[in-house]
């Protein structure tokens, strides 16, 4: 597992160093385009320093299409096409029904469970609990459930649904690849015109993460569990 830093200056504040052994990454989402927003920048750092990552969304995002254009598979191809602009990432999609996830909270656990014990990762993302959105907050809880007997860290990310109740205290330095960042959330362009994910408010979002860590730009997370092996 790659060393954790903590500045004695900033007791509050924990500093990634992923100079180290090559970690497994799993990163999971509700929906396509989550995981780009919450943690797309991460992805793309830990994928240039060559660390495996797998992707996995639970859900098509089918309610986030209008039902005059919706067609199939839509935000699955938008966001393999997204995973592949920040580094090349495996993908997996699943089409558990958007906005009833926390119906099937036991079917993730299990699809969860089933991925952990082949890919064995070392760093699991998933989606923060301070959440508004009812899918995020259930990936969320299978999350910790399915993982609750493994050795491995779990880092949770924001989203546009995150409350004001979210707080970070794990940074990621963006320097070099927020560009990257927001180049991919570009290929969701059945999203356009939604407010969160313009470049503007995805860069002023890296630029106050940063201030809290000193950086000049960030993506954030809350530590649910820190391993160091």
């Amino acid at each position: 597992m790659s060393q954790a830093i903590c500045d004695d200056k900033l007791s509050s504040l924990v500093h990634l160093n992923f100079n180290g052994k090559k970690m497994n990454v799993l990163a999971l989402g509700a929906h396509p385009d989550d995981l780009e927003i919450g943690c797309g920048g991460t992805l793309s750092r830990l994928r240039n320093e060559g660390h495996n990552i797998l992707a996995i969304t639970f859900t098509e995002g089918e309610k986030g299409l209008s039902r005059h254009t919706r067609r199939s598979g839509e935000r699955v191809t938008e966001t393999r096409k997204a995973m592949k602009t920040l580094g090349s990432i495996r993908t997996m999609c699943y089409s558990l029904p958007d906005t009833k996830l926390s119906d099937h909270i036991a079917k993730i656990i299990d699809i969860i469970e089933e991925i952990v014990e082949q890919f064995e990762p070392d760093l699991v993302f998933t989606h923060t609990s301070k959440d508004v959105h009812q899918d995020h907050r259930a990936v969320h809880e299978a999350t910790i459930v399915a993982m609750q007997n493994k050795t491995c860290s779990i880092l949770c990310y924001e989203n546009c649904r995150t409350d004001s109740s979210f707080n970070p205290s794990f940074f990621v330095n963006l320097d070099g690849v927020v560009d990257k960042k927001i180049t991919a959330l570009k290929r969701h362009k059945t999203q356009n015109g939604k407010p969160y994910l313009t470049p503007d408010i995805i860069l002023a979002n890296a630029i106050f993460r940063g201030s809290q860590a000193r950086l000049k730009l960030a993506e954030a997370f809350e530590i649910n569990r820190m391993v160091v092996v």
